[in-house]
């Protein structure tokens, strides 16, 4: 009887690993298939860390069972890893350029209203906001900032923690492109969506040589599969496993709103012959085709000079990023790097770069 229990253990063993093979590699699969077309696909890409993970253990588990199929999880793994390398820096020998200080900081923020203090009693509210001011002002080399997401009470703390003389905001339009050097032009690529969703650019002049940073939201995953009109910047956010299974019912509607906004950014930075930065929330992973036609175009800084752990956001999906850095090949980033904070759910993204 243990034999025939011990047979049928190894049987589900390797029909688990083979189904995680296929999913694997689907999400492998998933940046190069347009979402008009196969959008179970692009669900897959949602998980690609899941799976990548859950590979490693089956493939040493099967490899320990001295089973032949570990073969097939072993070529499996081995295909995935340069989409693992989008999510977990391998980048070991870049960066630690000898230029470094005279590098250019930008940063980029989903500050998400700063609803874990708006949502405090006053005197609370009071009290975590000067916490979460000399947080920031631990990172006051920051020369650039696109922000998302930034509200009132968001305004206001950036506004205490840093020096930024030039400010390009627009009303009813929550992101915006700050920095310590001129602005010279700026405008607005409108999505026709709401407050939140939106994408705003700045030329900006940084000694002899002027750049462009775009700052954007691409549109939010919701769960009702309804774009709402009106955003409360201090409404309480609950997460639920009925909420994450809405938002991967109604993902396809909202990868194909990405994808049209995606395409407004690329048309309109066509016409750009500074250098330039694309900063912003993409509500997308990098195993998704929204990524995929923004890294036809340009170059990522995490994937170029990102070392370990690439988390932009908290989640139960390890290894998740939605929030991302892109620039034209004269832009050379030396240094990345996301911080956590306690005061979004996403985290502060930062990269030293000097033009070329």
């Amino acid at each position: 009887m243990w034999r025939t229990l011990t047979k049928y253990i190894i049987r589900v063993i390797l029909f688990v690993a083979v189904c995680n093979s296929v999913f694997l590699l689907l999400s492998v699969l998933s940046p190069f298939v347009p979402i008009d077309r196969d959008g179970y696909i692009s669900v897959c890409g949602l998980f690609f860390p899941i799976f990548f993970i859950a590979q490693v253990l089956l493939t040493l588990v099967v490899g320990l069972l001295r089973r032949k199929a570990v073969w097939f999880l072993l070529i499996s793994l081995i295909i995935s890893i340069p989409a693992f390398s989008r999510v977990f820096g391998l980048n070991v020998f870049s960066g630690g350029d000898n230029d470094i200080d005279n590098a250019i900081t930008i940063a980029s923020f989903n500050m998400q209203f700063s609803k874990p203090i708006a949502i405090l009693p006053r005197e609370q509210l009071d009290i975590q906001s000067q916490k979460f001011i000399q947080e920031l002002r631990s990172a006051a080399d920051i020369d650039i900032m696109a922000v998302q997401e930034y509200g009132v009470l968001s305004t206001a703390i950036i506004e205490a923690a840093f020096d930024f003389p030039y400010t390009h905001t627009v009303q009813d339009k929550k992101v915006g492109v700050l920095s310590r050097y001129p602005i010279v032009n700026s405008g607005v690529v409108d999505f026709n969506s709401n407050m939140a969703n939106t994408c705003l650019w700045a030329d900006i002049v940084i000694r002899d040589d002027t750049l462009r940073c775009y700052s954007f939201h691409l549109e939010s995953n919701r769960h009702d599969g309804e774009v709402p009109d009106v955003i409360t910047e201090e409404a309480h956010e609950q997460k639920s496993l009925a909420m994450m299974i809405g938002i991967v019912k109604y993902y396809n509607k909202f990868s194909q709103k990405r994808l049209g906004q995606v395409n407004m950014i690329l048309d309109h930075a066509r016409n750009c012959n500074y250098p330039i930065l694309l900063c912003g929330d993409f509500n997308d992973t990098p195993q998704s085709y929204i990524y995929s036609r923004m890294r036809d175009h340009y170059q990522e800084a995490f994937v170029e000079v990102g070392k370990g752990r690439g988390r932009t956001i908290e989640s139960r999906v390890p290894l998740l990023r939605i929030d991302y850095i892109f620039a034209t090949e004269d832009i050379d980033f030396k240094t990345y790097t996301s911080d956590y904070t306690p005061y979004s759910d996403h985290y502060m993204l930062r990269s030293q770069f000097s033009i070329r």
